[in-house]
């Protein structure tokens, strides 16, 4: 499930009157992670232009951290980041503090059609698999043994 989030400093968000003095919004997206977030501008993503829209509703501008990592995300200044996977245990680690979904997704398999046995996560097992590279399905594959080939996210 992906889930809309504002970024919190020790245990409390940044004030709405302060976002509005200062001027900006400050959104965390990934530069290369199309639908969401594009750094290229052509096409935005819809995380950047609903940033815009929440930027123009507020009477500010929009500034975009580019993170691709968890380590450039917990050092970014982020006011709100537009998708992260809602695991309760992840959110404090995160400084994350949730809102109501906006928009949900999921993982899906796509197959050969001559493929046959695979029924389950084990039946992957000694199979390779093509995933986008640090996504929810590498992680899940990857904890169970299963051979991955990477794809997607220039850096």
């Amino acid at each position: 499930m992906l889930a809309a989030g504002l970024a919190w400093s020790a245990a409390v968000a940044r004030p709405l009157d302060v976002i509005r003095d200062r001027g900006v919004l400050s959104l965390c997206a990934h530069a290369n992670a199309l639908p969401f977030a594009s750094k290229t501008q052509d096409p935005p993503g819809f995380q950047i232009e609903l940033g815009r829209a929440l930027a123009a509703a507020l009477g500010v501008t929009l500034h975009v951290e580019w993170v691709t990592t968890g380590i450039q995300f917990r050092a970014a200044d982020c006011d709100i980041v537009l998708d992260t996977i809602a695991v309760p245990e992840a959110q404090a680690e995160r400084r994350l503090q949730l809102s109501k979904p906006y928009q949900r997704s999921g993982v899906g398999l796509a197959l050969g059609a001559s493929t046959r046995g695979v029924d389950k996560f084990d039946d992957l097992i000694g199979r390779r698999v093509a995933v986008q590279g640090r996504s929810l399905a590498a992680m899940l594959l990857g904890q169970r043994g299963v051979r991955l080939a990477f794809f997607g996210y220039e850096e």
